[in-house]
């Protein structure tokens, strides 16, 4: 009987190995840093209700969900379960008075009768304290404006107003008439400025509050007539950030790492005395 010892190539084991690693940490990056940085996008009409899922079945009985919004992280919803506490926290200007719903079965946050300046981004984080673990979900929410009818006397005078009570500090609002900006503010950048508008039909006509975003038209004419649009956008920028379940993961995954590497070279110096005795 003929024997015939192939012995595989180390270095390939290593490389592949390697691949495999690299390959398992891109997905794993990918979704827990870009993914969890842009989170869900949600779309809703102005004055219906809209509800943001937490994709828990049930709370444990040692969660405690914190519901955030704007770039500041201000603190709106909570669920404590361990002391069966929920709270609803009024902002400085009372924009979600009378308007949040917590579910206290999965801690999912329903706004109801939303308004423009609800917009922005909204920031959930559930903390289990008995394993010290945290998941941190994002939602950028965009609220469409429902149509309005205002109706004016030639040569008087109108507001258009957008129900905010002070433009916020990462705030660009634009002012639009058929498809052309007549107006904008930019918070971020210290800009208001207002346009002339196609032929000049708007020259010396626009005013733009700087507090509110509201625009007025002074000495209408039917030119003046027709459409006009409000747009609001919230400057978003959000640091990814890793809870210690994450982070523990990620040592998990490094520890496994560092053991394959172990044994592939433990066996890399088995085959090597293999290969000493066959030759010898």
């Amino acid at each position: 009987v003929d024997y015939e010892i192939r012995f595989i190539n180390d270095n390939f084991i290593l490389f592949y190995l390697f691949v495999y690693f690299c390959q398992c940490n891109f997905y794993y990056y990918y979704y827990y840093l870009f993914a969890g940085a842009f989170g869900e996008s949600v779309s809703v009409t102005e004055g219906d209700s809209v509800t943001l899922h937490t994709a828990l079945l049930e709370i444990q009985k040692d969660d405690v969900i914190q519901w955030r919004f704007g770039a500041d992280g201000a603190l709106i919803a909570q669920i404590n379960r361990a002391t069966r506490k929920v709270f609803k926290y009024d902002d400085a200007d009372k924009r979600f008075r009378h308007r949040l719903k917590l579910d206290y079965l999965t801690g999912s946050l329903t706004i109801k009768n939303i308004g423009t300046n609800h917009s922005g981004l909204y920031e959930v984080d559930i903390s289990t304290s008995s394993i010290k673990h945290t998941i941190h979900k994002t939602f950028n929410v965009t609220v469409s404006g429902e149509m309005k009818t205002v109706s004016v006397m030639e040569g008087e005078s109108v507001t258009l107003h957008t129900d905010d009570t002070e433009v916020q500090s990462n705030d660009l609002i634009l002012w639009m008439f058929r498809d052309t900006v007549i107006a904008e503010i930019n918070k971020t950048a210290q800009i208001f400025y207002i346009y002339n508008g196609d032929n000049g039909q708007f020259r010396d006509k626009l005013k733009l509050n700087n507090q509110t975003g509201s625009l007025t038209i002074t000495e209408c004419k039917t030119s003046n007539s027709g459409l006009y649009e409000l747009n609001i956008n919230m400057f978003i920028i959000t640091e990814p950030r890793l809870s210690s379940g994450e982070i523990a993961g990620m040592v998990v995954v490094l520890l496994v790492f560092a053991t394959i590497v172990a044994v592939v070279i433990y066996y890399r110096w088995k085959i090597s005395k293999l290969k000493c005795k066959y030759y010898s």
